[in-house]
């Protein structure tokens, strides 16, 4: 919870805010406490353990379209696609625990 006050005051000039090792349980709404204006894109670790996790915040005036997240024991990864005009950009933020297996690495750049 004490990035917040950072990632407000990043808020005026950024179009995206990525963030890891958010500590976010699944059942935390971060609704008005992301800066306005922002969409929030968020991978929760979900097997019980404490840390991990990624979000990510990306300014409402740009087309985006939710991305599939990874959400497993030690990656958590979330993604957005950007739409501007004749192109498409994928912005993904992602982390990844140091028990992580070789299993898991290899879903992740798969």
């Amino acid at each position: 919870m004490n990035k917040w006050p950072d990632i407000a005051s990043e808020a005026g000039t950024a179009t995206c805010i990525a963030v890891t090792k958010i500590w976010l349980k699944p059942d935390f709404n971060t609704t008005g406490l992301h800066p306005p204006g922002f969409l929030a894109y968020r991978c929760d670790r979900t097997d019980g353990r404490i840390g991990g996790g990624s979000l990510k915040l990306v300014a409402e005036q740009l087309t985006q379209a939710a991305a599939t997240n990874l959400g497993i024991a030690n990656i958590q990864s979330t993604g957005c696609l950007l739409k501007p005009p004749h192109s498409e950009v994928a912005i993904i933020c992602t982390y990844r625990s140091l028990r992580s297996s070789t299993e898991e690495n290899d879903q992740l750049i798969a």
